[in-house]
């Protein structure tokens, strides 16, 4: 995807915004206002970016929460989206780690799927029907990743204490996008996946 027309527009706002902010003759509280502001800004850019590029933006306009989910709702520690399958040579480079930010919640129908707090308009939320799984299964990662990749380098396991435990892989069709989530989240509505072995 080109990120170049959100990338330059911003950079060119913050070069010429940054003499106005930063003079020398402004009073502190605006230096500090606008470098929190030029902070969070940069940091929305960037989750903006990297969400885009994990098939969330498709999924969101295929499967919109069109309706309030009571809940109860879950903290997801971690959630990992690709747009290709754990296996793929790609994975490591495709893959995008949404960490902390996420929360679930099951319903007879579907598995929803939401931020928290002021991420909601980055990140909207998703109601993807049960039937709309092409297929799952079941990983436990232990934490290392990838062992090394490519000859001649010294050090290349990929090492991520967060993404280790019970997880499951989802593959969704229209779009293809497989999402990797902890099992222990979906509670007694894991049964509505279909688990294949491989």
């Amino acid at each position: 995807m080109n990120n170049a027309k959100f990338i330059i527009p911003a950079a060119i706002g913050l070069w010429l915004l940054g003499p106005i902010l930063f003079a020398p003759n402004r009073p502190g509280w605006v230096h500090v206002v606008g470098g929190i502001g030029c902070f969070l800004g940069i940091a929305g850019l960037v989750g903006f970016l990297l969400i885009r590029n994990t098939g969330w933006p498709a999924l969101a306009a295929r499967y919109p929460a069109r309706h309030a989910v009571p809940g109860p709702w879950h903290p997801c520690r971690t959630v990992v989206m690709a747009l290709v399958p754990v296996e793929d040579p790609g994975y490591e480079r495709a893959k995008v780690r949404i960490v902390s930010i996420l929360r679930v919640a099951t319903t007879e129908e579907s598995l929803n799927l939401a931020a928290i707090g002021p991420l909601r308009p980055i990140i909207p939320a998703l109601q993807i029907p049960w039937t709309a799984m092409v297929r799952a299964r079941r990983l436990d990662p232990s934490g290392w990743v990838r062992g090394p990749q490519e000859p001649g380098a010294l050090f290349q396991l990929t090492y991520d204490p967060g993404y280790t435990g019970d997880f499951v892989e989802i593959e969704l069709h229209e779009p293809t996008v497989f999402l990797q989530l902890p099992l222990g989240v979906l509670g007694e509505a894991a049964g509505k996946l279909p688990i294949v072995r491989r």
